[in-house]
């Protein structure tokens, strides 16, 4: 937690952070080329803005402190968040660098938050901490590697269990620390904290996320704020290299595996904007992550469809600050509205089905054709173009399945699966069996609904 005076001695360089944060870094990818990619460790000592903290930042610090270069141009300099850089900033930098499980350091760092980005203090390396269990962070912890150090999750329905194997003591019903993805029980995580050293909650950048998280940092567990849910590449490296970061330590690798997921993506987000390159005809579709709700175009589902290539074709709503609306019987608002496909994103559903075991079809036939039929008297529906797809696979593949559902034509019947192939057996360590044959979306006729 930050004591007054610091929040006041570091607010001066928080105008400069926005600038500084989004500089453009190169990885080396295969050993042979760099690939430059817009994302950053937000990390007060990450000086040179390389995505690591290591000897090569205490240069720029030694130069501002020279007089040679400016804080204004390398914010994260201010190792020890002060406002000032120092010697302080040098003994900082230190104590991240030769941190460990048994020597453990305060750091400073980027906390996002209801659209904003805050400063928070959190004692690093993390060894023990407890998440609100969403999908996407879930997916995180499990292609970065990051097994043991998660002692709990909160969450609503039932998280895959045939995806989440790893986690399988942690997602069963009498193991979950609150019947919901955005609350935290406090009382369970003080249990954690005196039985497994639990010193941190990890959660998302909603609002509606840990509300009490003053109650949390008052016991001294440390609430890090992340968009695990973030469509744009550069948001979303910068959590996964966030996560990487904080977790390792002591030879763990999970910052070399976050590299290989960077590079991975980079390619992706080529080839699939190079496919779309100038698409003159851009079909408008709309999403809904609930049974009647349509998402606003703040939402990560509609971003993922934008990013997929679509038009967002709502823009005169009143969403009253919400991420979506509720289109309930009798509503005539959705009909002002040209929308040529309708892709609602879902997450397996608890006794009915799962994606990743191929029961989407049979078991969850009566789920989605019920969630389906709610949308009956749209023109999208009738035209036979309402897709549920898989909302337990990371965001990247449900970019590629939407693009491959609204462009046949340029996509073709593989483009999907290919990446998802390559995506799995790269960071999951599956083989081609693990999804061979099973759907990661549905259409009207796959559960038997003709027009």
């Amino acid at each position: 937690m930050l004591e007054t005076k610091k929040i006041v001695a570091i607010l001066v360089v928080v105008a400069v952070i926005a600038a500084g944060i989004g500089v453009a870094w190169s990885v080396l990818k295969d050993n042979k080329e760099r690939v430059n990619i817009d994302a950053a460790l937000e990390v007060y000592g990450n000086a040179n803005n390389d995505g690591r903290i290591d000897q090569a930042d205490s240069e720029i610090i030694t130069d501002i402190m020279l007089g040679k270069k400016s804080l204004e141009d390398y914010p994260l300099a201010d190792a020890d968040c002060n406002g000032t850089v120092d010697g302080g900033d040098v003994v900082q930098l230190g104590a991240i660098i030769n941190a460990t499980a048994e020597k453990k350091v305060n750091i400073y760092h980027i906390n996002h938050f209801d659209g904003k980005d805050e400063i928070a203090e959190t004692m690093y390396p993390i060894t023990s901490a407890v998440a609100t269990g969403a999908a996407n962070t879930i997916l995180i912890f499990k292609y970065l590697g990051i097994v043991d150090e998660i002692k709990g999750f909160s969450w609503a329905g039932a998280p895959d269990d045939f995806l989440f194997s790893e986690y399988r003591s942690l997602i069963t019903s009498d193991k979950r620390l609150e019947t919901s993805a955005t609350r935290m029980n406090l009382e369970k995580v003080s249990e954690l904290v005196d039985r497994d050293g639990v010193s941190a909650v990890i959660t998302a950048d909603n609002r509606t996320y840990v509300t009490n998280s003053g109650e949390f940092e008052a016991m001294g567990v440390d609430v890090v704020r992340v968009t695990p849910a973030a469509v744009d590449s550069r948001d979303y490296m910068q959590t996964v290299l966030m996560i990487a970061f904080l977790f390792d330590t002591d030879g763990k690798g999970y910052m070399n595996k976050c590299m290989d997921l960077i590079g991975w993506y980079e390619d992706f987000f080529t080839d699939l904007n190079d496919r779309l390159g100038d698409l003159k005809n851009r079909v408008t579709a709309v999403t809904s992550s609930s049974d009647r709700a349509i998402s606003s175009s703040t939402s990560d589902y509609t971003d993922v469809l934008m990013a997929a290539g679509a038009v967002f074709p709502i823009d005169k709503e009143d969403w009253a600050g919400s991420s979506s609306k509720n289109f309930n019987p009798g509503d005539t608002w959705i009909y002002n509205y040209d929308i040529d496909y309708l892709i609602p994103i879902r997450t397996s559903v608890a006794g009915a089905f799962s994606w990743y075991e191929g029961t989407a079809v049979t078991g969850g036939s009566n789920t989605l054709k019920g969630y389906m039929n709610i949308w009956n008297t749209l023109e999208c529906y009738r035209d036979g173009n309402v897709y549920v797809v898989c909302g337990d696979m990371p965001v990247v593949l449900r970019i590629a399945y939407v693009a491959q559902i609204l462009y046949p034509d340029v996509f073709g019947e593989d483009f999907a699966y290919g990446y998802h192939l390559d995506f799995v057996e790269k960071f999951f360590g599956w083989d081609e069996d693990m999804i061979k044959g099973k759907p990661f979306y549905v259409s009207m006729s796959d559960v038997g609904i003709t027009v």
